[in-house]
């Protein structure tokens, strides 16, 4: 992602994708990774934080923010439908 930032994030559920595309930037916030870190839906992240899981952790995680996203919602049965584009 840091030598081509274009992506295209896929979610799915019950036949139904939500399609997002943009372009990402990767934040170098000690802080923020931290703050990431500490949410109780992570402990894993912690468990490596703490446990020396990385020689450097803030070098071995990466952080990165959705810029120009745009989505659109599709399933099989609307696939050649005209999509409507929603801007993030």
């Amino acid at each position: 992602m840091i030598a081509n930032s274009k992506v295209e994030l896929c979610f799915s559920c019950g036949g139904q994708q939500i399609r997002v595309v943009g372009q990402v930037e990767e934040i170098d916030d000690n802080k923020l990774k931290d703050e990431i870190v500490e949410h109780p839906s992570r402990n894993f992240l912690k468990a490596w934080k703490e446990g020396g899981a990385f020689e450097d952790f803030y070098k071995g995680i990466a952080v990165f923010n959705l810029k120009n996203g745009v989505a659109h919602i599709w399933s099989m049965d609307k696939n050649f439908q005209p999509q409507e584009i929603v801007q993030l």
